[in-house]
């Protein structure tokens, strides 16, 4: 397949409506109209691999949005509860998203600890607004995006043990990348993720976060952690191994998407106070049809 015509296959899946159930449908939905950086990796995998992830992204989608949208504990309370359900333990799932995932746990061996965890993170942001040390801002991305990496590597397939420390720590990359586009947002909520003691490091007052305000100091701060998050990816990418790379070929196009954020962030460092970097939505295609053709085309 050329690239043109890869290019063209993409552009119809992306706008195609997959056959299947009314909770794939749903999540498939919900998928969409986040669009979200991943929707462009899941169009080349298989069915049943598309609608387990599209469930998992939908269940992240609808907790994350109880905290953000609701600030609601009771909610996230009959998430879990949906959870349980999902997974056998008692009535069957009340929701689409309960459906979907409940399809997702019978097909792979995802694990409901994995998701739970996720939940915790979530419900934390109810509660915590400062992460005094790195470690602690770790532990959260661990949660809300690490586990959510060990649901995936389940579902696309594994062979070597180290591909979980793969899926940890390409979690903890994109999820501090995500931290970083969000800086401006976050302030607008009295959030800083960003740790304390790296603020004081660069003599970055609170203050002058929360007021969004884009000084010298703030942006010698966010080229700090840009580089942090860029050791991350390089960690990650050295910890997957050569036997599960065409399998977790997804995982690669979601890698290369949240780096090149990255530099989208970083090259507008002098106004991170003001905007929310993203990418164009051609460049996110091309970045996904490469990897997918270095992936099934390698170099002879």
């Amino acid at each position: 397949m050329t690239p043109f015509h890869l290019r063209q296959r993409l552009l119809r899946l992306l706008a195609s409506d997959h056959p299947g159930d009314e909770a794939a449908a749903y999540c498939r939905r919900l998928v969409r109209k986040s669009r979200s950086n991943f929707s462009y990796a899941f169009v080349f995998l298989p069915l049943e691999q598309k609608d387990a992830l599209e469930a998992v992204y939908a269940f992240c989608r609808v907790i994350d949005d109880a905290v953000d949208e609701a600030g609601d504990a009771a909610l996230l309370a009959r998430w879990r509860e949906e959870l349980d359900r999902a997974f056998g333990d008692g009535d069957p799932p009340r929701t689409p998203v309960g459906a979907g995932l409940a399809a997702a746990a019978r097909r792979f061996a995802i694990r409901k600890d994995d998701l739970l965890r996720v939940l915790a993170g979530v419900e934390s942001d109810l509660f915590v607004t400062r992460y005094a040390t790195w470690p602690a801002l770790r532990s959260y991305c661990e949660n809300v995006a690490s586990a959510v990496g060990l649901v995936c590597i389940e579902i696309f397939g594994h062979s070597s043990a180290r591909t979980q420390g793969y899926a940890s720590e390409l979690g903890v990359a994109m999820q501090l990348t995500n931290i970083l586009r969000d800086v401006s947002r976050d302030a607008r909520s009295g959030r800083i993720y960003l740790p304390l003691e790296d603020l004081a490091r660069f003599g970055v007052e609170e203050q002058a976060v929360l007021e969004r305000r884009c000084t010298p100091e703030v942006r010698a701060l966010m080229q700090f952690e840009a580089e942090r998050a860029r050791a991350l990816y390089r960690n990650a990418r050295g910890l997957l191994d050569e036997a599960d790379r065409e399998r977790l070929f997804v995982a690669e196009i979601m890698a290369d998407i949240y780096e090149a954020l990255l530099d989208e962030i970083v090259a507008r460092a002098h106004e991170i106070m003001a905007v929310t970097p993203e990418l164009r939505r051609r460049r996110k295609i091309a970045l996904a049809m490469r990897r997918w053709y270095e992936t099934h085309h390698p170099a002879a």
